[in-house]
């Protein structure tokens, strides 16, 4: 699967790598001010939170950017776009805004910008440099019930993937299953989804998980990740009684401040392990191969100071 993949990849160059993260840190300041202004609890996560309490930026050789919400404050988030995002900048995409979109989380993108993920050229769906928005959804508490919401997970994900799949997979079984996947209509699939996230009502269970992503092996659960607030604390923010940023704390990323989970610190530790610990060089890749790109400059503070801090890999000795 990957050798076809690869055979249509650019090579990205050191400035070109930070230029894209620049973008991103651009996407992920309007982010913020639309969630501030109408006071949405997001948080920075994966390979973002990573970067920020061990470079306090992004990971040097990777550019990708990650922002979590739970699925109640994205719903706020999307109706909040409609009148606060800087639309001639931003746009919103999900399977509601682009008719052509097939994965299972929101980006926003930054619009006049190109990015093809290698593999993807056949798409019809908008692309450029973007930001994903991941919603964490409640995993159900009925121990019985879960590896029936872990296989709707990864049916959901195949399914939506069987649009590549179809032309990428490693062996002539695996792309004639998703040829046939593929013809599932797109907006069946999405509703489906709905309807499992209704199922569990969204209160506050014992586990979370992302469900276009497999869960880590490196969290306590195989089912999900355990939720870092406790129920009254969760009913509190959300009735008014705590004020809405109360179970979030700010970090240093790039020179701007951005929202995490107070409790950041398990939440890297279920997903990554020795967090702190580097890995070793030749791990040391961007995981998003592309096939063609189209930068800008970014509208950030002090961009001709950050653009200067260009990863080299030939001059990394950690």
């Amino acid at each position: 699967m990957y050798e076809k993949r690869l055979k249509d990849v650019i090579d990205i160059s050191n400035e070109e790598r930070r230029q894209i993260q620049l973008i991103q840190l651009e996407i992920l300041i309007e982010i913020d001010r639309v969630c501030r202004k109408n006071e949405i609890i997001y948080r920075i996560g994966g390979g973002t939170l990573l970067g920020a309490v061990r470079h306090k930026g992004f990971i040097p050789w990777d550019p990708d950017a990650d922002v979590s919400m739970e699925r109640k404050e994205y719903d706020k988030f999307f109706e909040a776009c409609k009148k606060d995002l800087d639309k001639e900048k931003f746009f919103l995409q999900e399977w509601r805004t682009d008719p052509y979109y097939r994965w299972n989380y929101a980006r926003v993108l930054r619009k006049n910008t190109v990015f093809v993920r290698a593999g993807h050229e056949k798409l019809k769906s908008k692309n450029g440099i973007f930001v994903d928005i991941l919603c964490s959804d409640s995993v159900p508490d009925l121990k019985i019930m879960r590896p029936l919401h872990c296989f709707s997970c990864f049916a959901i994900r195949k399914i939506l993937w069987s649009e590549i799949g179809k032309d990428l997979a490693d062996t002539v079984f695996r792309r004639t299953m998703y040829k046939l996947l593929s013809f599932i209509p797109r907006d069946s699939v999405f509703k489906f989804r709905d309807w499992v996230i209704a199922q569990i009502k969204n209160e506050p269970s014992e586990l979370y998980r992302n469900m276009a992503h497999k869960v880590s092996p490196k969290s306590p659960s195989k089912w999900g990740y355990p939720w870092n607030n406790d129920k009254e604390t969760f009913f509190k923010v959300r009735s008014g009684e705590l004020p809405y940023n109360y179970t979030l704390t700010e970090l240093e990323f790039e020179g701007y401040m951005f929202y995490a989970s107070k409790d950041y610190e398990n939440s890297l530790r279920n997903s990554y392990g020795d967090y702190m610990k580097l890995p070793q060089k030749e791990e040391r890749v961007s995981h998003i191969p592309c096939s063609k790109i189209k930068l800008i400059i970014p509208n950030v503070k002090n961009y001709d100071e950050l653009i200067k801090k260009i990863y080299n890999p030939e001059n990394d000795k950690s």
